[in-house]
């Protein structure tokens, strides 16, 4: 649970109150031997615990940080901004537990992740635009009206599909 240094530096102040008791000090070194006691208290007091290990937590954190670029694409990125903000660095060994939630935290938010839906409005305006040609079809050619009608089921079909592609892929639903 301690830190390497603090540790061996309690080691080294007990094996000095052995090596004191086998020395068998006399009355009048008593200095010598409240200095050896007052090391074994400073060394006890100055024990540091070992850091958390935060390697998941930082998988994660490091996962999000690449889909930072791209965080207004997403419906609840809000999740995410709030798991990361919950994290509470340099804790130690003995709040171990507190950093494996804000791991399970991160991942939870980052699983959840959701894009948004890509924008059809263009093409919902282009196809009401198309209705109106449809209902003027007397006034084209037979051949031309035919391309159109093609490309406009095309058209058709395509917003009908389900599942919506989403916002990541807006490029195919303007296209």
């Amino acid at each position: 649970y301690y830190t390497e240094a603090s540790w061996n530096r309690l080691v080294a102040a007990r094996a000095a109150v052995d090596e004191a008791l086998n020395y068998g000090y006399m009355a009048g070194e008593q200095p010598a031997v409240n200095a050896i006691a007052q090391e074994v208290y400073d060394a006890r007091n100055a024990l540091a615990y070992n850091t958390a290990d935060y390697s998941v937590v930082n998988s994660w954190l490091a996962k999000i940080t690449e889909l930072e670029p791209t965080k207004n694409d997403y419906v609840n990125w809000a999740n995410v901004e709030a798991a990361v903000a919950a994290v509470e660095a340099d804790l130690d060994i003995t709040h171990q537990a507190a950093v494996d939630t804000m791991a399970a935290n991160l991942e939870t938010a980052y699983k959840a992740l959701k894009l948004k839906d890509a924008d059809y409005s263009k093409l919902n305006n282009q196809i009401t635009a198309a209705q109106s040609v449809i209902a003027d079809q007397a006034l084209y050619t037979p051949g031309s009206f035919t391309n159109f009608l093609a490309v406009y089921n095309d058209a058709l079909a395509f917003y009908m599909a389900e599942p919506k592609l989403n916002i990541q892929q807006q490029a195919t639903v303007d296209a």
